[in-house]
């Protein structure tokens, strides 16, 4: 069993994707109950992160952000599945999920397929946990090996699960010690999860990596359809999903998820005109009984559309008002690369963002359209269509890429990453320039961990030991007039202590001796421009570094 995890069996499991899950509709809009229910059935698991900064519930069907209390209600009840910050009550997603479309040529036709993983409309899952080496339906007696895992609960030298009653081992391994080597690849047979076979260890990233595989081929999940119809229209796909979240503890990167999905073409026909993308039903409000998600305000970012971003704030009339909302940023941070036939590219371990396809369709769409946009998967997903803002909705957010195809055992890799940010000009959130530069520069600070990190395989927390030279605290966060920093140091010796701002940008520097032990810091801020700085101190060699804000 796993830690901090409520497990109810049941003798009878429902897979009727209509009784998994349970979303909000124009004519009932509120579904929301205060309990906290996560669950995990034979093969069914639910969780919540427990680090970073951000509750955010996985599933191990590809929902994301929602959780069900189906199992535990007579009325089907739908929750939200995302808190920020930890420990507050609010929440800022109801539901998220990824969908695909593809054109296949079957019986002597063309269709246009799609599967999704969350439908905003009804919260349908057409997805099913598991490879698909294990069949197309579900595996009953795999319910550990296709758990939610969170990496923490493992040992990151071996891979070994640290739960004594655990017998599976992490299922990510390094391919090698190069940068993409670092991000690891699935272990399919759990015999072979252990160093002895894998010499290059466990691919352990953030301060918790969560991984899940789930499929397409279980066309009793498809709902709306019989089996049969489904069959005769070309279904299933066959794409096979590895989804692996990332969450960090630290300072920098606290307020973010990144999400990065394989999808793997595991049947024997050519897809083409390809499409990812990423559905959210982003809801700004106080977990409990109310309709505070129907006042939502929603802009694509125009301003620098290379960070293919989309931020939400809430009204204040719905019971927001001095709840301390901020600002939610949905972007898509990779996507596939293709050549001059539009076949996915394999010359490369690595493609810049100039390389990728990018985003090119952002659609905000309010909850009154949600038929007309998900009956129309795959026109939308391909429409390269781009919202201009909405205001005061029950919204919806389509972010998707393409084309591109796929032939068989062919793998696209795509990624999101969902911001959190104070208003930083104080007050409630407004949606003004200066306002958002919180947010703007978490994205860029994410984007960077991704890219110059090399797909995160790099990526260290921002203050590592250093023989005890490490930044103990940083206040207050955000400043007005000056910034406390405290930190140790092993040796008697000078410092060099440069601020600068998010751009790195240096403001101003000094060197100054320190003794051995805690030593204290104060720098003046009463000058600088409400915005994100960094203080970094190096120590014979050796650079910690914090990110603190400014208000003034």
């Amino acid at each position: 069993m796993k830690r901090g995890l409520i497990t109810i069996v049941f003798g009878v499991i429902f897979l009727s994707s209509s009784m998994l899950s349970v979303a909000k509709t124009s004519q009932n809009p509120v579904k929301y109950q205060s309990n906290d229910i996560l669950r995990s059935v034979p093969i069914l698991d639910y969780r919540k992160s427990t680090k970073s900064n951000v509750e955010f519930t996985f599933f191990n069907k590809g929902n994301l952000a929602h959780k069900d209390s189906s199992p535990f209600q007579q009325q089907p009840i739908g929750l939200p599945g995302c808190t920020w910050p930890r420990g507050t009550k609010n929440t800022y997603i109801y539901g998220m999920g990824i969908c695909f479309g593809a054109k296949k040529f079957y019986n002597g036709d063309t269709f246009k397929l799609t599967h999704i993983s969350y439908n905003p409309s009804n919260a349908g899952n057409w997805m099913n946990v598991g490879r698909i080496e294990d069949g197309d339906g579900i595996i009953t007696n795999k319910r550990e090996l296709y758990q939610v895992y969170f990496s923490d609960e493992f040992d990151k030298v071996t891979g070994d699960n640290k739960d004594p009653d655990g017998s599976v081992n992490w299922p990510l391994w390094k391919k090698d010690n190069s940068d993409l080597g670092k991000l690891g690849f699935y272990v399919f047979n759990e015999e072979d999860r252990r160093t002895t076979i894998n010499p290059a260890g466990p691919a352990i990233i953030s301060s918790q990596d969560v991984h899940c595989v789930f499929k397409d081929t279980d066309l009793f999940q498809y709902s709306g359809r019989t089996e049969q119809h489904s069959r005769d229209s070309g279904y299933p796909l066959r794409i096979q999903y590895e989804q692996t979240a990332y969450l960090y503890d630290n300072e920098m990167y606290k307020d973010m998820v990144i999400i990065r999905y394989k999808l793997i073409n595991m049947s024997t026909d050519s897809l083409k005109d390809c499409w990812i993308g990423m559905i959210s039903d982003d809801d700004l409000k106080i977990d409990g009984p109310d309709s505070g998600q129907v006042n939502d305000v929603a802009i694509p970012y125009n301003t620098d559309r290379t960070l293919n971003l989309t931020i939400t704030w809430s009204g204040t009339n719905k019971g927001e008002l001095g709840k301390g909302f901020g600002y939610i940023g949905n972007s898509l941070l990779e996507s596939p690369a293709v050549d001059q036939n539009g076949y996915i590219r394999k010359d490369k371990q690595f493609y810049t963002p100039e390389e990728q396809l990018g985003l090119k369709t952002n659609i905000l769409f309010s909850i009154g359209k949600d038929g007309e946009i998900m009956n129309n998967l795959y026109n939308n997903l391909s429409s390269e269509q781009r919202s201009i803002n909405i205001e005061n909705e029950d919204l919806r957010l389509l972010q998707a890429t393409g084309p591109f195809n796929m032939n068989p055992n062919d793998t696209a890799i795509c990624a999101f990453m969902i911001n959190f940010a104070s208003p930083a000009d104080g007050g409630e959130a407004t949606g003004g320039f200066s306002d958002i530069q919180t947010l703007i520069t978490n994205v860029r600070n994410g984007r960077d961990l991704y890219y110059k990190n090399h797909l995160i395989s790099n990526a260290e927390d921002n203050n590592p030991p250093n023989n005890n030279f490490i930044i103990n605290k940083c206040y207050p966060n955000p400043a007005s007039d000056k910034i406390n920093i405290e930190f140790n140091i092993p040796n008697d010796g000078f410092v060099f202590i440069s601020l600068s701002d998010i751009l790195g940008n240096q403001i101003a520097f000094e060197n100054r001796f320190f003794s051995l032990g805690n030593n204290n810091l104060t720098i003046n801020t009463s000058d600088l421009p409400s915005g994100s700085y960094i203080i970094k101190l190096n120590f014979l060699g050796k650079n910690i570094s914090k990110l603190f804000n400014v208000i003034n």
